[in-house]
């Protein structure tokens, strides 16, 4: 577990502002010590929240529909992060067999609480979309899209 640096300063009225950045959620003990003796009401303990959510995370569009994408055609979706704090979005995708399942794979950030995913799948089968907010499955993570064959226009029947 990383230590936090701790930023101390001395104040004009002989007390001292600490500053720190604890290094993720969780329960902390902080002992404070003046002249290498603890101070009488230390230690404190704090109880940090993670500073994202990613229940509030929410993923849609064509390229996660259940009822599938077309291999070799370019796709995409749409991840939104309003109200759910800042954290890094991660998108891996799995198919049926080894290798990469994706290519031209690509987020976007639109600067708007909101992300662009874009990937063309080069596996037929199922594909899995895993979509993780700040190392945590957002809802309904990971999506399962079925790949199709790509469209044969020569085959379609005349009517």
């Amino acid at each position: 577990c990383a230590l936090p640096i701790f930023d101390i300063s001395k104040n004009d009225n002989d007390t001292f502002t600490v500053k720190y950045t604890p290094p993720g959620a969780g329960r902390y003990t902080i002992m404070v010590l003046f002249a290498e003796q603890e101070i009488p009401t230390s230690p404190f303990r704090i109880k940090v929240d993670p500073s994202h959510d990613a229940n509030k995370v929410k993923a849609e569009g064509p390229g996660l529909n259940r009822t599938g994408v077309e291999v070799g055609k370019p796709t995409h979706f749409t991840v939104y992060t309003k109200g759910a704090g800042k954290a890094k979005l991660d998108v891996n995708f799995s198919g049926l067999a080894k290798g990469e399942a994706v290519r031209d794979f690509e987020i976007i950030d639109n600067h708007d609480y909101s992300y662009t995913v874009k990937y063309t799948a080069i596996q037929q089968g199922n594909l899995t979309v895993s979509v993780n907010y700040g190392g945590d499955a957002i809802p309904k993570s990971p999506f399962i899209v079925n790949v199709a064959p790509p469209l044969d226009s020569g085959k379609i029947g005349r009517a």
